[in-house]
């Protein structure tokens, strides 16, 4: 088990953001993660924000480790989950990572969008 789930999550989702920015500075925007994971590190869920059209990117895409119908989104779900496989978090390959519009979440108030 981490000591500091939130430091782990944090320092994560750090690596896979510059890693993510410059493997696929055209598609990749942000990435943010939220869950109550100092009670338990399943509820974490990671959030990869795409630029482009709106209406080209799929609502609220939850993805799967099986989930390859798209290689750039298969590709930048993988980096994620290695970025948190290297800093010990449980059962890394089962994350919930999500791919949303930038444009979108930032019309939705940000990060309000996803409650």
């Amino acid at each position: 088990m981490l000591a500091d789930t939130t430091a782990a999550a944090s320092a994560a989702t750090a690596h896979a953001h510059a890693a993510l920015a410059r493997r696929h500075p055209d598609r990749f925007t942000d990435l943010l993660w939220y869950g109550a994971v100092e009670l338990d590190p399943t509820h974490l869920v990671v959030w990869v924000l795409l630029a482009g059209p709106p209406e080209q990117i799929p609502e609220w895409r939850l993805t799967t480790a099986e989930d390859d119908s798209e290689p750039d989104v298969h590709a930048m779900r993988r980096l994620v989950v290695e970025e948190f496989e290297r800093v010990g978090w449980p059962s890394a390959s089962s994350l919930r990572v999500g791919f949303e519009s930038a444009e979108r979440v930032a019309a939705g108030g940000g990060r309000h969008y996803f409650r």
